[in-house]
This record gives C-alpha cells, sequence and structure tokens, in this order.
C-alpha cells in the first residue's frame, strides 16, 4: 500500500512543471520584449537618417533615453522572472518541509500500523500538528492490540468450547460396536465444529431400528436441537414398539413440540418455530423386511441397478405449524438379494456447485446416477465415491449445510463384490458416472 512516494513525486512535478511554465513563458515574453526594441530601435535610425542639423541631434538623443530605458525594462523584466522561479522555489520547500515530509511521516506510521500492531510508533516530530497525530495513532495502536488480544481470547474460548461440545455431540452417535451388523458406511461430516444432523440407530432382539435427523440449521442452534431429539428418540422407543417408525415419528412430534412449548401461546419474539427432517427405517431380521415412515425425508433403494424412492410425508416434525396429532405414512419393503438402502440430510444435494459451467446445485438426479453406478461395490468404496462426488462438484464454493448419509445391505442378500478396480480408476468411472 505504499503511497509516500506518489505524495512526494506529486508534489515535485506540480513545483516544477510550475518552473517550467514560469521560465517558459517569461523567455516568451522577453524575446518579444527584445523583438520590439530592435524593430523599434531600426524604425528610428531609419528616420534620423534622413534628417540633418539640430533636429538629427535632438532626435538621437531623444532615441539614446529611449533605448537606455527599454533596455532596463529588459533587465527588470529578467528580474521579476528570476525572481518568481525563486519564489516557487521557496514555495515548494516551504510545502515540502511543513506540508509533505509531515504527510510522509504520518502515511509511513499509518502503513507500518497496517502491516502489524507489533511496530513500534515514535511520537518524535517537530511539528506540533504532526506530532499531534502521531500521539493519536498511538493511541489507538495501543487500544487495537488490546481490544485484538480480548478477542483473542474470548475466540480461543469459543473454540475451546466448541471442540468440547463437537466431543459430546459425537459421543451420542452410536458406537461402531452397537452398529447395523450388516454391511453399511456412515457420513456424518458437520458444517462446523458442531451441526444440527445427527443418525441413530438401536438394535433388538427383532431387528435394527435407523433414524437420520436433519434439525432446523446448523451450527450450536442446530446441535442442540439434533442431540434434543436423539434423547427423545431414547425415550420414545424405550419399552415401547419398536417395529413401526409411524408410530415413533408420531410420538417423537409430540416430544418435540411438548419440550419446545410451541403448544403455549407466546408472542413472536419468543416463540420457537424449530422442528427436524426425520428418516426412520427398521429392518425386521426374521422376516427380511424393511419397515419406512420418512418426516420430509425418503429412503433411496437400489435393486437390479434400479432407483426406487420411498418417499416420506411433507410434514417435518416439531415446528409450530405441524398439528399435536399428526399421523405419518408406512412404508414396507420385502428385501431381496442386492438391495441397498440410503438415508440422507438435504446437505448434500443442496449443495451448491459448478457442472458444465452452470452453478447448480448437486441435485437428486446426480445423486441417483452416482448410487447406480457404485451400489455393487463395497460399502467403503461407496464412501469414498459419494464424497469425492461432492467434492467435485462444489469445488470453491463454501459449504452450506451439514452432510449425512447412510447407507446399508442386508446380510446374505448383498450380491457379491464386483472385482477390484484400481482406486484412481474408480473415481474416474464414478465421476464420469454423474
Amino acid at each position: 500500500m505504499k503511497r509516500l512516494p506518489s505524495v512526494r513525486q506529486k508534489i515535485k512535478f506540480v513545483f516544477a512543471l510550475m518552473l517550467v511554465l514560469n521560465l517558459l513563458i517569461g523567455g516568451a515574453l522577453v524575446y518579444y520584449y527584445h523583438t520590439l526594441l530592435q524593430t523599434f530601435t531600426t524604425e528610428l535610425s531609419d528616420i534620423v537618417a534622413v534628417l540633418d542639423g539640430v533636429a538629427k541631434e535632438r532626435l538621437n538623443a531623444g532615441v539614446t533615453v529611449v533605448q537606455e530605458q527599454l533596455q532596463w525594462g529588459q533587465w527588470f523584466l529578467w528580474a521579476a522572472i528570476l525572481s518568481a522561479a525563486l519564489l516557487g522555489l521557496f514555495v515548494a520547500g516551504w510545502v515540502y518541509r511543513h506540508v509533505s515530509r509531515p504527510m510522509e511521516r504520518v502515511i509511513q506510521v499509518a502503513d507500518d500500523l497496517s502491516s502489524g500492531l507489533d511496530l513500534p510508533i515514535s511520537v518524535e516530530a517537530s511539528e506540533q500538528e504532526t506530532r499531534q497525530i502521531l500521539i493519536a495513532l498511538r493511541v489507538m495502536q495501543e487500544s487495537l492490540k488490546e481490544q485484538l488480544a480480548a478477542n483473542e481470547l474470548s475466540t480461543q474460548h469459543v473454540r475451546e468450547s466448541l471442540q468440547y461440545a463437537r466431543k459430546i455431540q459425537h459421543s451420542l452417535l452410536p458406537k461402531a460396536e452397537h452398529r447395523l451388523a450388516e454391511d453399511h458406511f456412515i457420513w456424518w461430516e458437520p458444517r462446523d465444529e458442531v451441526g444440527g444432523d445427527m443418525f441413530w440407530q438401536q438394535q433388538s432382539p427383532e431387528g435394527s431400528l435407523m433414524a437420520v435427523l436433519d434439525s432446523t440449521g446448523h451450527g450450536v442452534p442446530g446441535a442442540f436441537l439434533s442431540m434434543l431429539g436423539v434423547s427423545a428418540l431414547h425415550h420414545i422407543v424405550k419399552n415401547r414398539n419398536r417395529a413401526n417408525p409411524a408410530t415413533v415419528l408420531r410420538d417423537l412430534n409430540r416430544h418435540l413440540k411438548t419440550s419446545l412449548n410451541q403448544q403455549q401461546q407466546q408472542s413472536e419474539a419468543q416463540a420457537s418455530d424449530d422442528g427436524m427432517d426425520v428418516g426412520l427405517c427398521f429392518f425386521d431380521q426374521e422376516n427380511n423386511h424393511i419397515t419406512f415412515a420418512g418426516a420430509k425425508m425418503s429412503l433411496i433403494v437400489l435393486r437390479a441397478g434400479e432407483a426406487q424412492v420411498l418417499k416420506g410425508d411433507k410434514v417435518s416434525v416439531g415446528y409450530r405449524g405441524c398439528s399435536v396429532n399428526q399421523a405419518y405414512t408406512t412404508h414396507g419393503w420385502r428385501c431381496e438379494p442386492g438391495d441397498v438402502f440410503y438415508l440422507l440430510s438435504d446437505g448434500l444435494t443442496d449443495q451448491i456447485g459448478h457442472h458444465k459451467g452452470k452453478r447448480l446445485p448437486f441435485g437428486n438426479k446426480r445423486l441417483k446416477r452416482l448410487l447406480q453406478h457404485i451400489h455393487q461395490q463395497p460399502f467403503a468404496d461407496q464412501l469414498i465415491a459419494i464424497q469425492a462426488a461432492l467434492t467435485a462438484h462444489q469445488g470453491a464454493e463454501p459449504r452450506r449445510d451439514d452432510v449425512t448419509v447412510f447407507g446399508f445391505g442386508v446380510g446374505h442378500f448383498r450380491t457379491p463384490q464386483v472385482k477390484a478396480i484400481p482406486a484412481e480408476d474408480r473415481r474416474a468411472r464414478w465421476l464420469n458416472a454423474i
């Protein structure tokens, strides 16, 4: 940002230009004056040549006097021009000393201050105004350093609190040893340290109950709500019918509305209008059957290379506009060998990126094409493929939301894995497929 040379150079340029113009104009005036003097002398000489006697002598005397006066006028004009030039130099020197140099000093200090607050600022200056400005800058520097130190301390406290909150939220996720016994993968990635997405699972002798929750917002508010939802699920399924996801969603809706006091009349400033989208499915191991219910979240099923969608209801849970007696739809699915299931929040499909020169969300169509291409791969490779596809699509765009993707197959119903392909070749095929 160095502006000092430009200030000094502009001042020098202006006064140099003034000096040159002064000399040029003065020189032109002197030349014009000298030409008039010569013309006048020549014409008088011609007149004197034709005279004689006393008139000639008297005219010669007059011409001599006029020539002397004209020469004195020429010297006076030169003196005026040189005086103007010297006055210009004096003014330039005064401006440089009392305006330009103090300005340079202040701007230099400001430049140093902008490059870092640790540089010392000297307040020594002969000019009173400059000294006052430098003192003010010194005070501002110390004040900014104090504020930055306080902000850094506050930021550090917030950062440590968020990191600890992440540990707490992470501790509520199903432990690896308690997760679905069948083949599966889970991608849980909050946009910030904590987020509004959660996945949940509970094993029982009857089967496995699995859920993905996408709460209002993200960050700390979303994390509070998602942890409230997980806690509510634990409470709801305890000693109750786990095999009916629609009933669990109905009870979850009631629990959230009660916990958030959304049934009470409150002012707009105090009113809570929060909730979550939920996908909940139960796998009956004995009968090889999936039961699904969704609140604005669907279950994607891949069978024989075709993607089918078990659509959830277009009503979330917990929001003020949702009835306390809201009922949800149950979907059943008889499992066959090779069926693969995907339950995910909208953080992946809503992510903005660039595709064929257009700025678009990832979208459900692109997701289905990708799943059709990779669903027979090992689940670890499927996770890598989905992450690589989102990264390639997102590019330089910022992450918009939390991302959760839960994919699973059903024991011996999984088809044999395809022949191993080098990782780079697989990644290239995945990206080309979408």
